[in-house]
């Protein structure tokens, strides 16, 4: 699939996680374990950043070294990972230990979103504006936490809303990339 078709599909999937935390705000949280629309919106949402991730590694994003392309392919086992969580929730696996390390990858890919940031950031292979965008989008999770230990429990909205605003700005750049002249390290090092 090429980087313009990919942020299409992220751009429209973006919303997937904020559904899925109106929809636990609306039934509770343990209902929203088993429902299948939380349930499966939130993996909606890890599916489009998948793409997202593949638009960067076909990009090269973080770099054509085996660092940067190594950086990327544990987002993209990590998000993989994650997206799984949805489906074991509409099955109602919860007590399989498997299910335990989907749980943990949501985090962890939220986590190294970062990573991605600062390692895209590092690189010259998109433009100026757009190469931040991943970093805009790693910061999501930390900024999460910052704001739901300051202003409480009632947060989740808030902060799915500026993750949802990241993901889609980060589709935009993967569907302008290529006509905004983004070049990757190799190409631009042979030049």
């Amino acid at each position: 699939m090429n980087v313009s078709r990919l942020g299409w599909v992220t751009v429209v999937t973006s919303v997937g996680l904020l559904v899925s935390v109106l929809r636990e705000n609306q039934i509770g949280e343990e209902l929203a374990r088993s429902d299948v629309v939380a349930a499966l919106s939130s993996s909606v949402f890890a599916v489009g950043w998948w793409c997202a991730l593949l638009g960067l590694v076909q990009l090269r994003a973080a770099g054509s070294t085996r660092a940067g392309r190594g950086v990327l392919n544990v987002g993209l086992v990590l998000v993989g990972v994650a997206a799984l969580q949805g489906v074991f929730d509409v099955l109602r696996l919860h007590t399989l230990p498997v299910y335990f390390i989907t749980d943990v990858a949501w985090p962890l890919s939220m986590l190294w979103m970062l990573v991605i940031g600062v390692t895209v950031a590092r690189t010259w292979s998109l433009p100026v504006p757009m190469k931040f965008v991943p970093l805009l989008c790693g910061t999501a999770f930390p900024l999460w936490v910052i704001v739901g230990a300051i202003l409480g429990r009632n947060t989740p909205i808030l902060s799915t809303a500026y993750v949802t605003a990241a993901w889609m700005v980060l589709g935009v750049v993967l569907i302008v990339a290529r006509r905004a002249g983004s070049v990757s390290v190799t190409a631009r090092a042979e030049a």
